[in-house]
């Protein structure tokens, strides 16, 4: 086999096209790979982003406010949150609501977490609107009760893509006070 001087023209031009060959094979091969193939309107590229949310007893925000036990007794709670998908309301994704609330006489808290909905169940007023409820009417996660503990209730409320992505996460707080 005939090596080629290094310094030959015809040398340098078999380099070069071997090295453009070589930058073109892997061009082509990024573009058409999938893995990096995103659009906006691509659901991996989707940004869903929770724009709201609020605890309300008796329709009333109650969202960073301290109250004694018993505020709103006879009311439910009623857990609301707004989700967007690429600036534009987000029905049909998936909303949770986390809760860490006291357990009392210093007991740790009691942590849980339950699905929100945009069905027009669950105390969802529209469904498909992008607004997703859920309505405590039993005081299993609120702060209304009569009975209820003193110490911080704290609601984490967030998105889930149904590709499984989460969108930012809002916390609420309400503080109860013994009467």
């Amino acid at each position: 086999m005939k090596h080629q001087d290094p310094s030959s023209s015809l040398f340098r031009t078999s380099m070069l096209t071997i090295v453009t060959a070589a930058l073109l094979v892997l061009t082509l091969g990024a573009c058409s790979s999938g893995s990096d193939s995103s659009s906006p309107t691509d659901p991996a590229n989707a940004e869903l982003t929770m724009t709201s949310a609020d605890v309300l007893v008796s329709g009333q925000s109650v969202a960073g406010q301290t109250f004694s036990q018993g505020h709103g007794e006879g009311s439910s709670t009623r857990f609301e949150a707004e989700l967007m998908l690429n600036g534009q309301m987000a029905p049909g994704q998936m909303a949770w609501l986390e809760f860490d609330r006291p357990m009392g006489m210093g007991m740790m808290h009691h942590t849980g977490r339950v699905q929100l909905h945009d069905d027009g169940t669950h105390g969802d007023r529209v469904a498909g609107d992008g607004i997703y409820c859920l309505e405590d009417f039993k005081g299993d996660y609120g702060c209304h009760r009569a009975d209820a503990e003193p110490g911080e209730y704290n609601y984490e409320f967030y998105g889930e893509h149904q590709d499984g992505h989460e969108s930012n996460h809002m916390t609420v707080k309400v503080t109860i006070t013994g009467q």
